[in-house]
Parts: C-alpha cells; structure tokens; sequence
C-alpha cells in the first residue's frame, strides 16, 4: 500500500527552477541589461544567464545583488521568490487533492 507521500512528487525547494526566472523578469521590467549585472565583477555573463534560465541556483548573497543593482529592496525580492515558491506549493497540493495524475484508487488507499 503506497502512501501520499510515495504518491506525489518531491515538494523540496527547488530554487534553480524559478528564482532565477523572477530574477530576470525583474530585471527586465527595470531596463536593466545582464552586461550591467555582470560589470560589478561578481558574475560572469554565462553564470547569470544559467541562473536566468533556470540551470543555476541563485545564493541570497547573489539576489541581494541583484536586488541592489536593481535598486530594489532585497527583501521585497526575496518575498517575491518565496510567494511564487507558495503558489506552485498550493498548486501541486490541488493537483494531489483532485487525483489528476494519480490513480483515484492509490490515492483511496493512502487514507
């Protein structure tokens, strides 16, 4: 007998997913271009463009930076990442509890 846990996919933070996707679609929305981000020296163009596209985790130290050179408040980002972390959260908790995906009767037998 599978439990719900067996059942549903790993819900373990996956920052290299999204964190960096916010990252750029904040970055973009102030006009700020990679070559900027990159000239503090910290980053190559490559690190920031694998971080951009979701292949590299991004560090807190790495989003401050970011929220800086953006002029934006660190912690205002960092509530931006943890608040779409809670969305795909909410998400896959309604995926499991409407069985799409899952057999209807694993999932019966879980309770």
């Amino acid at each position: 007998m599978k439990n719900l846990k067996q059942l549903a996919p790993s819900l373990e933070y996956e920052p290299s997913t999204s964190d960096g996707l916010i990252l750029k679609k904040l970055r973009i929305e102030e006009y700020i271009s990679q070559k900027k981000i990159y000239r503090s020296g910290k980053y190559t163009q490559s690190h920031i463009s694998g971080v951009e596209n979701g292949k590299i985790a991004p560090s807190l130290e790495m989003i401050r930076d970011y929220a800086n050179e953006l002029g934006l408040d660190f912690y205002d980002v960092l509530l931006k990442i943890l608040f779409a972390y809670k969305q795909r959260i909410e998400e896959h908790i309604d995926k499991v509890k409407s069985g799409k995906g899952y057999e209807q009767e694993e999932l019966s037998s879980c309770s």
